[in-house]
C-alpha cells in the first residue's frame, strides 16, 4: 500500500501497531530513506501507541502528510476500489465497505452514495440479470474512482 494509503488509515484509526513494522521494512526496501522508518522496521510488535510516533515521523521524512479525515475518506474508498478492481474482493464486498464505512461519515465523498445505493440494491435482488449490471455498474464506478483520485 502506498505511504498516502497508509497514512489515510492510520488518521481513521484503522491500523494494528504489529502490522508496521513489515510496512515500515516494504518501503525502507523500496528506497524511502528514514531512519524513524527503519527504526520502525525493527520493532517487534508494537502497540500502536509505541510506533505512532516512528511512523508519523517516518511519513513526514518523505513527505507524506497525515491527510485531514475528508481527504482520508476519499483514500480509504480509493482502497476499497482498488480491491474491486484488482479482484481481491468481489463488487459487492467493496461496494458494502464503503457503505458501510465510509457512506455513514458526514465527511464522506459524494460519489459513495452511489457505492451505498449499488450495494443495497444487490441486496435485495436474486435476479441473475440484474445481479451481473449491478456488478458492472459497481466496478465502472470504482475505475472512474480510482482514476479521478490517482493515487
Amino acid at each position: 500500500m502506498k505511504p498516502e494509503e497508509i497514512a489515510a488509515l492510520y488518521k481513521l484509526n484503522m491500523l494494528y501497531g504489529e502490522k508496521l513494522p513489515g510496512i515500515a521494512m516494504a518501503w525502507v526496501e523500496s528506497g524511502m530513506d528514514s531512519q524513524a522508518l527503519i527504526e520502525l522496521a525493527w520493532e517487534h510488535s508494537p502497540t500502536m501507541r509505541d510506533a505512532a510516533p516512528l511512523l508519523e515521523k517516518g511519513l513526514q521524512d518523505i513527505c507524506v502528510d497525515i491527510p485531514t479525515r475528508e481527504r482520508a475518506l476519499v483514500l480509504l474508498q480509493n482502497i476499497y476500489c482498488k480491491q474491486i478492481l484488482n479482484g481481491d474482493v468481489i463488487p459487492f464486498e467493496g461496494a458494502n465497505s464503503i457503505w458501510q464505512k465510509i457512506c455513514t461519515e458526514d465527511e464522506a465523498p459524494n460519489s459513495s452514495s452511489e457505492f451505498g445505493s449499488l450495494a443495497e440494491a444487490l441486496q435485495n435482488t436474486r435476479k441473475p440479470e440484474f445481479i451481473e449490471k449491478l456488478n458492472s455498474r459497481i466496478v465502472s464506478a470504482a475505475k472512474k474512482f480510482v482514476i479521478e483520485v490517482n493515487v
